[in-house]
C-alpha cells in the first residue's frame, strides 16, 4: 500500500487526460477497478468534492441491490486507499469524501477560479493566465459519460468565454494575427457560439479580410438566428449578442445607405471595420448580381 500523503500533495488533473499525483509522484495507472478510477474522477468535479453514496451508486451500479452496491462500493474504496493513500478517501455519514483532511487541488479548480478572476478584470495577463491553464477538455475517455456532460458543457463555455474576451482585448490593442489565432480554431469548432463568432469577424474585419469575414458570418448567421428566435419567445429576457448578426427587415436602400450597418451592431459593440462589412454583406443578399464583380477571383 502506497504510504499516507497528506491532502496537501494529492492533485487531481482531469483536463486533457486524467492522472493523480501524490507528493508529486505520479499514481501508476494500473487501477485494478475502473469504477474506483471513476469514483476518483466523479469525486474532483463533485461540489466539495464529496458525493452521497447513494448518488455514486446510481451512477455506477444502477441496477444492483442496496447491498451489493454497498459491498462494491467498499471495494473501490479500499482500492482508492490502496493505489493514493490510506487518507485519501472517506466515508462518514454516507456521503463519500475525497481527500477529507483538506488541500486537494483539482486542475478544473484551479482554471474555474483563474478563468472568474480574468473574467472579472479583463486583464490581458489574467486572461492568458486562466488559458495556460485549460489543458484540453475535459476527460476526453470519458466524452460520452452522462455524468461528464454537464460539467463539459459548463467548463467549455467558461473556456470560450475567456477567449472571446482576450481576443477582444487583443484586438484593442492591434494584435489582429494573435487575435486570430486564438479565436478562429475556437469558433470553427463552436458554430453557435455567438460572442466567438462575433469577436471572429470583428478580428477579419480589423484584418482588412472583407470577404472571410462576410463568409463567416454566412456560416454562423443560420445557427444563430435559430437561437435568437428561440430566445425571442421568451418574455422580459435581454436580447443575446446574436441579435445583432440577423438582417433587418429593412429596404434594399436601407441597407445600402452610407452611413452604416444594420440595426443593432453598434449596440454590439462591433468595430466600424466590422460593421461595415455587415452592410456591405446586407447588400449582398438583397442585390446579389452588383457585387459579383468585386468578388474575388
Amino acid at each position: 500500500m502506497r504510504k499516507t500523503a497528506s491532502a496537501s500533495e494529492v492533485h487531481v488533473s482531469l483536463l486533457g487526460e486524467f492522472s493523480v499525483t501524490t507528493g508529486g509522484q505520479p499514481v501508476e495507472d494500473h487501477w485494478r477497478l475502473r469504477k474506483a478510477k471513476t469514483l476518483v474522477k466523479m469525486l474532483a468535479l463533485a461540489p466539495g468534492h464529496r458525493l452521497h453514496r447513494d448518488a455514486i451508486a446510481e451512477i455506477l451500479w444502477p441496477d444492483a441491490e442496496l447491498e451489493t452496491a454497498a459491498n462494491n462500493l467498499y471495494q473501490i474504496l479500499h482500492t482508492i486507499r490502496r493505489m493514493i493513500g490510506a487518507t485519501s478517501i472517506a466515508l462518514n455519514d454516507d456521503v463519500v469524501r475525497l481527500c477529507p483532511a483538506g488541500g486537494l487541488s483539482v486542475d478544473v479548480d484551479l482554471f474555474d477560479q483563474a478563468a472568474a478572476i480574468a473574467r472579472r478584470n479583463s486583464n490581458i495577463t489574467a486572461l492568458q493566465h486562466a488559458l495556460q491553464l485549460w489543458t484540453g477538455s475535459l476527460l476526453p475517455e470519458d466524452q460520452y459519460a452522462e455524468w461528464t456532460l454537464e460539467h463539459r458543457e459548463r467548463l467549455s463555455e467558461t473556456h470560450a468565454a475567456v477567449a472571446s474576451l482576450l481576443g477582444s482585448k487583443l484586438l484593442e490593442q492591434g494584435e489582429q494575427e494573435a487575435a486570430l489565432a486564438l479565436v478562429e480554431p475556437l469558433a470553427a469548432a463552436r458554430p453557435l457560439d455567438e460572442n466567438l463568432n462575433r469577436v471572429l469577424i470583428d478580428v477579419l474585419a480589423g484584418l482588412g479580410r472583407r470577404w472571410e469575414a462576410i463568409e463567416a458570418w454566412r456560416t454562423a448567421a443560420p445557427r444563430a438566428r435559430r437561437g435568437v428566435r428561440r430566445r425571442a419567445r421568451t418574455p422580459n429576457q435581454s436580447p443575446s449578442p446574436a441579435a445583432a448578426y440577423r438582417p433587418t427587415e429593412a429596404s434594399g436602400a436601407q441597407h445600402a445607405t452610407a452611413c452604416g450597418a444594420p440595426v443593432g451592431m453598434e449596440a454590439a459593440g462591433l468595430s466600424l471595420a466590422a460593421r461595415k462589412g455587415w452592410r456591405i454583406a446586407s447588400v449582398i443578399d438583397l442585390r446579389r448580381g452588383r457585387h459579383r464583380q468585386d468578388a474575388p477571383g
